[in-house]
C-alpha cells in the first residue's frame, strides 16, 4: 500500500504540473474570480475553449474580457484574460453572442456606446489574443435608433454575418450585415427583415450557414403590444449579396412561443435545422409545453405545428437544451418537468427520428422525478455513445451542478447515476457546455462563491472529472456519489471502481455513529431514507472496502 501511495502522489504531482483541470469539484477551474457578468463560451476543434465575460474596469466601465483554455485547462493568456474592449458601455448588459469561425478565431458581437448610442460591434480574436479587426467593426442601420442582442453566423467561405434587433419608435425589425474575413463590411446597406406596413415586428434572430456561402435565419414575428404579444417562428435564407431566397418567409410552426423565449436552431447534416421551443399544451392551455420541429433544406416541415415532446396534461414542460446525433440522424431534447404549481421539478429526455416520431415514449423518459429539491437542466451533448446532460439543483445560495449520461437507448450509463461537476454551495447561472472532443467535455458557468466569478470543469464519457492519468489502478479514484445533496434522504451511489463488499458508517461531526451498514457486491446504491428524521446538520459518510476507503459529506 505504501508503494501505491507513492505512485498516487507522483501521478497527482505529474497531473498538477501538466494540466489545470481538477477532479476536486469543491474547487473547479477558476477562469476569473472577479465581479464578472454574462459569461459565454465557444469551443475549437482541438478542445480548446474561448470564454468571454464583462467586468467592471478601473473607471467603473463594463469592459469585455476574454480567456482561452487549452484542452488541458491551462489559461493561454494573462491570468485576468485580455481586454477585448474598454470603450464606453451602457450600465446594463444585453444579450450578445460568440462563435468560432472556420479558422478557429473567436468572433464576438455585442453592443456599446462608443458612438453615443447603442450600436452593434464585432471583434475577431485569434488564438494569441490579438484583435484581427482592431477596435472592432461597427455595424449601423441608418434607419434605426440603435441595436440590441446581436447573433453571429459563419458562412462556408468564412465571412461573418451579424444580425440584431433594430427599432425606430414603434417599428421593430431585424438588421443584418456581412463582414469579410479581413473585417470589411460587404453590403452597402444592411439586410432588413421588416414589415413595410408596420403592424408586425421582427426580432430574436438565429443564424446558420446555408449552402456554400449563404446564411439561414430563424426569427420571430411579433404581433400586438406587450404583454399581449403573439410570437411566431419563421425562417428565411439570405444569399451572399444580401438578397432573400424565399419569396415569403416560411412559418416554422403555427404554435406560438412566449415573449421572453429565445429558441436555438440546431443544424442537421443536410442543409436543414431542428428547433425545440416552449408553447402551450394543446389540451390544457394553462400549462407550458414543448414542441420540436424540423425544417429541411427545401423548407419542408414535419407538420404545421411540429411534434409534442411529451403529452402530459398535468405537468409543465420547458425546453432546456437539444442536440443532433450525426451517427443516427436522431434529435434529442432535454426537458424540465414541473408540477402544476411550478415549485418542484425533475428532468426528462425525448428523442425523435428523422420523420418526427417520438422514440422514448409518448410522455418522454423521466430521468429525475419531480422533486422539491428543484432541478434545472441546462445542456445536452452527444458523446458518441450516448448523451451527457447537466443540471443544477438545490435552494438559493446552495446550488450544485451535476452531469448524467444516457446511452442512445435511454439507459443510465454511469454506475453512480451522476457525477458532480460543482459541489460548492453557491448560486449558479449561465451554465453552458462546449464540443465533446478527445473524450473531454467542458462546462462553464457563473458562480457567486467568492462574489461573482466564472468557473469551468471538464468530464469524460465515463463520468470522470479532472486529468486522466491513464492508470487502471482501482486505488487511484473511487468516486462514489451522494445525490441529491443537500437533502433529508439522499442515496449513495457506489462507483464500479469499488464494487466489492463495503461497510458504510454515518457519523455526526463529533464522531457519534448514527448508522452502520454492510453493503454486498451486487448492491450499487443505498438509500438513507431511514435517517430522514434525524436532526439537520452536516454528517460524514465513511465507505470502506478491503482495499479502498472514502468519505462523503452529507448536508441534511
Amino acid at each position: 500500500m505504501k508503494i501505491k501511495l507513492l505512485i498516487l502522489s507522483f501521478l497527482m504531482s505529474f497531473a498538477s504540473a501538466n494540466a489545470q483541470w481538477t477532479s476536486d469539484t469543491t474547487m473547479n477551474t477558476s477562469v476569473r474570480d472577479s465581479s464578472i457578468l454574462s459569461p459565454l463560451m465557444a469551443s475549437m476543434n482541438d478542445g480548446s475553449t474561448y470564454i468571454c465575460w464583462f467586468e467592471y474596469g478601473p473607471t467603473s466601465n463594463l469592459d469585455l474580457h476574454m480567456q482561452l483554455l487549452n484542452p488541458d485547462g491551462y489559461k493561454q493568456w494573462a491570468p485576468e484574460g485580455i481586454i477585448v474592449s474598454n470603450l464606453p458601455q451602457n450600465s446594463a448588459i444585453f444579450r450578445y453572442d460568440m462563435k468560432v469561425d472556420n479558422d478557429e478565431n473567436a468572433i464576438v458581437a455585442f453592443q456599446d456606446e462608443r458612438t453615443g448610442t447603442l450600436q452593434i460591434i464585432a471583434y475577431k480574436i485569434d488564438k494569441n489574443g490579438i484583435s484581427i479587426w482592431g477596435n472592432g467593426v461597427t455595424l449601423i442601420d441608418s434607419l434605426s435608433t440603435g441595436g440590441l442582442a446581436p447573433v453571429v453566423g459563419i458562412t462556408g467561405h468564412n465571412d461573418v454575418v451579424i444580425a440584431w434587433n433594430a427599432d425606430s419608435g414603434s417599428s421593430k425589425w431585424i438588421a443584418a450585415h456581412r463582414i469579410s474575413a479581413s473585417g470589411v463590411v460587404q453590403w452597402n446597406n444592411p439586410f432588413q427583415m421588416k414589415d413595410t406596413v408596420g403592424t408586425l415586428k421582427y426580432s430574436r434572430p438565429r443564424l446558420l450557414p446555408w449552402g456554400s456561402d449563404g446564411i439561414q435565419m430563424m426569427f420571430v414575428e411579433e404581433n400586438g403590444s406587450f404583454p399581449g404579444v403573439t410570437s411566431t417562428l419563421y425562417t428565411q435564407k439570405i444569399n451572399d449579396a444580401g438578397i432573400a431566397f424565399y419569396t415569403s418567409p416560411i412559418k416554422v410552426s403555427t404554435k406560438t412561443i412566449p415573449y421572453f423565449i429565445f429558441p436555438e436552431a440546431i443544424p442537421d447534416t443536410s442543409g436543414g435545422f431542428y428547433v425545440s421551443f416552449n408553447s402551450s399544451n394543446p389540451v390544457n392551455t394553462s400549462l407550458n409545453d414543448v414542441y420540436v420541429q424540423h425544417v429541411d433544406s427545401s423548407g419542408n416541415l414535419w407538420s404545421t405545428t411540429g411534434t409534442e415532446a411529451a403529452n402530459s396534461t398535468i405537468n409543465h414542460k420547458l425546453s432546456s437544451g437539444a442536440c443532433f446525433i450525426r451517427s443516427s440522424g436522431e434529435f434529442w431534447v432535454l426537458l424540465q418537468v414541473l408540477d402544476g404549481g411550478q415549485g418542484s421539478s425533475g428532468v426528462s429526455v425525448q428523442k425523435f427520428d428523422a420523420s418526427g416520431n417520438v422514440l422514448l415514449g409518448p410522455d418522454a423518459l423521466s430521468i429525475i422525478a419531480i422533486d422539491p429539491v428543484y432541478y434545472l437542466p441546462y445542456t445536452i451533448n452527444d458523446v458518441l455513445d450516448g448523451v451527457i446532460f447537466s443540471c443544477s439543483y438545490g435552494p438559493f445560495g446552495n446550488q450544485h451542478i451535476i452531469a448524467m449520461k444516457v446511452d442512445y437507448s435511454g439507459n443510465i450509463s454511469w454506475p453512480g447515476m451522476m457525477t458532480g461537476l460543482c459541489s460548492v454551495n453557491s448560486n449558479k447561472d449561465d451554465v453552458s457546455s462546449g464540443l465533446f472532443v478527445n473524450d473531454n467535455l467542458v462546462f462553464v458557468w457563473q458562480d457567486d462563491r467568492f462574489g461573482s466569478g466564472v468557473f469551468a470543469q471538464n468530464i469524460n464519457a465515463a463520468g470522470v472529472t479532472g486529468v486522466l492519468t491513464g492508470t487502471s489502478d482501482t486505488d487511484i479514484m473511487i468516486q462514489s456519489s451522494l445525490f441529491p445533496n443537500p437533502s433529508d434522504s439522499p442515496t449513495i451511489y457506489f462507483s464500479s471502481r469499488n464494487d466489492g463488499e463495503k461497510l458504510i458508517t454515518v457519523s455526526d461531526l463529533r464522531g457519534k455513529e448514527i448508522l452502520k451498514k454492510k453493503i454486498y457486491p451486487n448492491e450499487n446504491s443505498f438509500s438513507l431514507s431511514n435517517l430522514k428524521n434525524i436532526a439537520a446538520g452536516i454528517y460524514l459518510i465513511s465507505i470502506r472496502s478491503e482495499k479502498n476507503s472514502e468519505i462523503l459529506r452529507w448536508i441534511k
